[in-house]
Protein backbone atom coordinates (compact mmCIF):
# COMPACT_ATOMS: atom_id res chain seq x y z
CA UNK A 1 0.00 0.00 0.00
CA UNK A 2 2.87 2.38 0.87
CA UNK A 3 4.58 1.65 -2.46
CA UNK A 4 1.32 2.42 -4.25
CA UNK A 5 0.98 5.75 -2.40
CA UNK A 6 4.56 6.74 -3.31
CA UNK A 7 3.94 5.82 -6.94
CA UNK A 8 0.72 7.87 -6.98
CA UNK A 9 2.54 10.83 -5.40
CA UNK A 10 5.29 10.68 -8.05
CA UNK A 11 2.63 10.54 -10.77
CA UNK A 12 1.06 13.72 -9.36
CA UNK A 13 4.48 15.40 -9.30
CA UNK A 14 5.03 14.55 -12.98
CA UNK A 15 1.56 15.90 -13.80
CA UNK A 16 2.41 19.14 -12.01
CA UNK A 17 5.62 19.49 -14.03
CA UNK A 18 3.67 18.98 -17.26
CA UNK A 19 1.35 21.85 -16.30
CA UNK A 20 4.19 24.42 -16.13
CA UNK A 21 4.66 26.74 -19.10
CA UNK A 22 6.64 29.99 -19.26
CA UNK A 23 7.22 29.95 -15.51
CA UNK A 24 3.53 29.60 -14.62
CA UNK A 25 1.81 26.49 -13.26
CA UNK A 26 -1.80 26.15 -14.41
CA UNK A 27 -4.04 23.36 -13.08
CA UNK A 28 -5.76 21.29 -15.77
CA UNK A 29 -8.90 20.75 -13.68
CA UNK A 30 -10.06 24.35 -14.16
CA UNK A 31 -9.16 24.56 -17.88
CA UNK A 32 -12.77 23.93 -19.07
CA UNK A 33 -14.03 27.02 -17.20
CA UNK A 34 -13.30 30.16 -19.20
CA UNK A 35 -14.68 32.42 -16.46
CA UNK A 36 -11.87 31.66 -14.01
CA UNK A 37 -8.08 31.76 -14.38
CA UNK A 38 -5.88 30.01 -11.84
CA UNK A 39 -2.10 29.72 -11.69
CA UNK A 40 1.03 29.85 -9.58
CA UNK A 41 4.42 31.36 -10.39
CA UNK A 42 7.59 29.27 -10.28
CA UNK A 43 11.23 30.14 -9.62
CA UNK A 44 11.70 30.89 -13.31
CA UNK A 45 9.20 33.77 -12.97
CA UNK A 46 10.86 36.06 -10.41
CA UNK A 47 8.23 38.77 -10.83
CA UNK A 48 6.15 36.98 -8.19
CA UNK A 49 8.53 34.57 -6.50
CA UNK A 50 10.77 37.35 -5.11
CA UNK A 51 8.10 39.30 -3.27
CA UNK A 52 8.47 38.48 0.39
CA UNK A 53 12.18 38.83 1.07
CA UNK A 54 13.73 42.09 -0.20
CA UNK A 55 17.23 40.60 0.25
CA UNK A 56 16.51 38.32 -2.67
CA UNK A 57 16.68 41.33 -4.98
CA UNK A 58 20.44 41.35 -4.39
CA UNK A 59 20.74 38.11 -6.36
CA UNK A 60 21.76 38.47 -10.01
CA UNK A 61 18.68 38.22 -12.19
CA UNK A 62 18.67 38.53 -15.94
CA UNK A 63 15.30 40.25 -16.30
CA UNK A 64 15.40 43.60 -14.47
CA UNK A 65 11.89 44.57 -15.59
CA UNK A 66 10.46 41.59 -13.69
CA UNK A 67 12.47 42.57 -10.61
CA UNK A 68 11.20 46.17 -10.79
CA UNK A 69 7.65 44.86 -11.12
CA UNK A 70 8.19 42.59 -8.13
CA UNK A 71 9.57 45.44 -6.01
CA UNK A 72 6.58 47.60 -6.86
CA UNK A 73 4.08 44.85 -6.14
CA UNK A 74 5.92 43.95 -2.94
CA UNK A 75 5.68 47.56 -1.70
CA UNK A 76 1.98 47.67 -2.58
CA UNK A 77 1.22 44.43 -0.74
CA UNK A 78 3.22 45.47 2.33
CA UNK A 79 1.30 48.76 2.42
CA UNK A 80 -2.00 46.89 2.37
CA UNK A 81 -0.87 44.10 4.73
CA UNK A 82 -4.33 42.51 5.06
CA UNK A 83 -3.09 40.00 7.64
CA UNK A 84 -5.18 37.14 6.33
CA UNK A 85 -4.53 33.69 4.88
CA UNK A 86 -7.75 33.34 2.90
CA UNK A 87 -9.94 35.29 0.50
CA UNK A 88 -13.33 34.55 -1.08
CA UNK A 89 -15.22 36.44 -3.77
CA UNK A 90 -18.04 36.31 -6.25
CA UNK A 91 -17.06 39.48 -8.12
CA UNK A 92 -16.00 39.28 -11.76
CA UNK A 93 -12.86 40.96 -13.00
CA UNK A 94 -10.90 40.74 -9.73
CA UNK A 95 -7.76 38.80 -8.89
CA UNK A 96 -7.35 37.00 -5.57
CA UNK A 97 -3.71 36.40 -4.72
CA UNK A 98 -1.98 34.26 -2.12
CA UNK A 99 1.72 34.75 -1.40
CA UNK A 100 3.70 31.78 -0.20
CA UNK A 101 7.05 30.10 -0.49
CA UNK A 102 7.15 26.48 0.66
CA UNK A 103 3.50 26.32 1.66
CA UNK A 104 0.85 25.14 -0.81
CA UNK A 105 -2.00 27.41 -1.80
CA UNK A 106 -5.54 26.13 -2.24
CA UNK A 107 -8.08 27.37 -4.77
CA UNK A 108 -11.79 26.52 -4.67
CA UNK A 109 -14.21 27.24 -7.51
CA UNK A 110 -17.96 26.75 -7.58
CA UNK A 111 -19.27 27.02 -11.17
CA UNK A 112 -22.89 27.15 -9.98
CA UNK A 113 -22.59 30.24 -7.77
CA UNK A 114 -19.51 31.58 -9.65
CA UNK A 115 -17.69 31.96 -6.35
CA UNK A 116 -14.01 31.37 -5.65
CA UNK A 117 -11.79 31.05 -2.62
CA UNK A 118 -8.01 31.03 -2.23
CA UNK A 119 -6.13 30.00 0.91
CA UNK A 120 -2.55 29.89 2.11
CA UNK A 121 -2.21 26.55 3.89
CA UNK A 122 1.10 25.80 5.56
CA UNK A 123 1.24 23.30 8.39
CA UNK A 124 -0.49 25.69 10.83
CA UNK A 125 -3.32 26.53 8.46
CA UNK A 126 -3.76 22.88 7.51
CA UNK A 127 -3.77 21.74 11.14
CA UNK A 128 -6.31 24.46 12.04
CA UNK A 129 -8.56 23.65 9.08
CA UNK A 130 -8.32 26.89 7.10
CA UNK A 131 -9.81 25.22 4.01
CA UNK A 132 -12.69 23.82 6.04
CA UNK A 133 -13.38 27.31 7.40
CA UNK A 134 -13.15 28.71 3.87
CA UNK A 135 -15.71 26.19 2.61
CA UNK A 136 -18.04 27.12 5.49
CA UNK A 137 -17.66 30.80 4.68
CA UNK A 138 -18.46 30.21 1.00
CA UNK A 139 -21.56 28.26 2.06
CA UNK A 140 -22.62 31.07 4.39
CA UNK A 141 -21.94 34.03 2.09
CA UNK A 142 -22.70 32.60 -1.36
CA UNK A 143 -25.02 29.66 -0.53
CA UNK A 144 -22.45 27.46 -2.26
CA UNK A 145 -22.70 23.67 -2.06
CA UNK A 146 -19.30 22.00 -1.44
CA UNK A 147 -20.31 19.03 -3.60
CA UNK A 148 -20.19 21.41 -6.59
CA UNK A 149 -16.67 22.67 -5.81
CA UNK A 150 -13.55 22.12 -7.86
CA UNK A 151 -10.45 22.18 -5.68
CA UNK A 152 -6.84 22.86 -6.61
CA UNK A 153 -3.86 22.17 -4.36
CA UNK A 154 -1.05 24.35 -5.65
CA UNK A 155 2.67 23.59 -5.71
CA UNK A 156 4.58 23.60 -2.44
CA UNK A 157 7.02 21.69 -0.31
CA UNK A 158 5.46 18.36 0.47
CA UNK A 159 6.73 14.84 1.16
CA UNK A 160 10.12 15.92 2.55
CA UNK A 161 8.76 18.78 4.67
CA UNK A 162 10.73 18.23 7.89
CA UNK A 163 8.87 18.98 11.14
CA UNK A 164 9.13 18.11 14.82
CA UNK A 165 6.79 16.35 17.23
CA UNK A 166 5.00 19.61 18.11
CA UNK A 167 3.61 19.84 14.58
CA UNK A 168 2.20 16.31 14.79
CA UNK A 169 0.66 17.19 18.15
CA UNK A 170 -0.91 20.33 16.66
CA UNK A 171 -2.54 18.20 13.95
CA UNK A 172 -3.68 15.69 16.55
CA UNK A 173 -5.10 18.41 18.83
CA UNK A 174 -7.25 19.86 16.04
CA UNK A 175 -9.17 16.54 15.86
CA UNK A 176 -9.69 17.11 12.13
CA UNK A 177 -7.64 14.06 11.12
CA UNK A 178 -7.89 10.43 12.21
CA UNK A 179 -4.87 8.60 13.64
CA UNK A 180 -4.79 6.51 10.48
CA UNK A 181 -4.53 9.68 8.38
CA UNK A 182 -1.86 11.15 10.64
CA UNK A 183 0.18 7.96 10.26
CA UNK A 184 0.04 8.46 6.48
CA UNK A 185 0.90 12.18 6.54
CA UNK A 186 3.72 11.97 9.09
CA UNK A 187 6.63 9.61 8.39
CA UNK A 188 9.27 9.42 11.11
CA UNK A 189 12.67 10.54 9.87
CA UNK A 190 14.72 10.21 13.07
CA UNK A 191 14.23 10.54 16.84
CA UNK A 192 13.27 14.22 16.64
CA UNK A 193 11.87 14.73 13.15
CA UNK A 194 9.06 13.67 10.84
CA UNK A 195 8.51 14.23 7.15
CA UNK A 196 5.04 15.75 6.67
CA UNK A 197 3.21 15.24 3.37
CA UNK A 198 1.22 18.48 3.28
CA UNK A 199 -0.34 17.81 -0.11
CA UNK A 200 -1.77 14.51 1.09
CA UNK A 201 -3.10 16.17 4.23
CA UNK A 202 -4.77 18.90 2.20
Amino acid sequence: KETGMISESLTHEREREEQIKDGVWRPKILAPFREVVCGASTKSFPGLIYLRNPDRFKEPLTEPQKVRAAKSLNSFIRALDPGTDGLISQLKGYTLMILGADCPSIALFDPKTHSVGVFHSGWRGTAQGIVIEGVKKMQEVFAANPSDFYAVVGPGYSRNYEVREDVLEAFRASQIFSEEELNRFFVRKDEEHFNLDLHQAL
